[in-house]
């Protein structure tokens, strides 16, 4: 990883797995990638885990509403301005944007210097494949 990084512009740290260190974001990989989010910071490094992004270096993250609560202490059942400020208070934090979705009511994102925006979801109408495989 430390080679590639300066062969690309965008790393994606996706981790879809219930137990820690059994899939290919390692607490090996994320020291690397904390060493690596410090002198590249032009370098792009997004994190989502199905786990929560306790224990990831200060990169991008990109949440939901319940690991954004379970990381922040954000009450589950926050209303839209309590998601932003926390949000917000991530997004300084580790000097890095936020980004959480919040399913029918949208996405919030926020940046490092204080900036939140919230975008509003579209109306679902039918039936819908959250997988993207093609429905039956």
């Amino acid at each position: 990883m430390r080679e590639l990084a300066g062969e690309v512009d965008v790393i994606i740290l996706l981790d879809q797995v219930d137990q820690a260190n059994t899939g290919v974001v390692t607490e090996r990989l994320l020291g690397v990638m904390h060493d690596l989010a410090g002198p590249r910071p032009g370098l792009l490094i997004i994190a989502d885990s199905r786990r929560g992004l306790a224990g990831f270096p200060p990169v991008v993250f990109k949440m939901n509403a319940a690991e954004l609560s379970a990381l922040t202490g954000m009450p589950k059942d926050a209303s839209l301005a309590e998601v932003q400020a926390a949000a917000a208070g991530l997004a300084k934090r580790n000097g890095r944007s936020v980004f959480v979705t919040l399913a029918e009511r949208g996405m919030v994102g926020a940046t490092a210097d204080g900036q939140v925006a919230h975008v509003p979801a579209l109306p679902v109408r039918g039936e819908i494949d959250i997988v993207g495989a093609g429905m039956p």
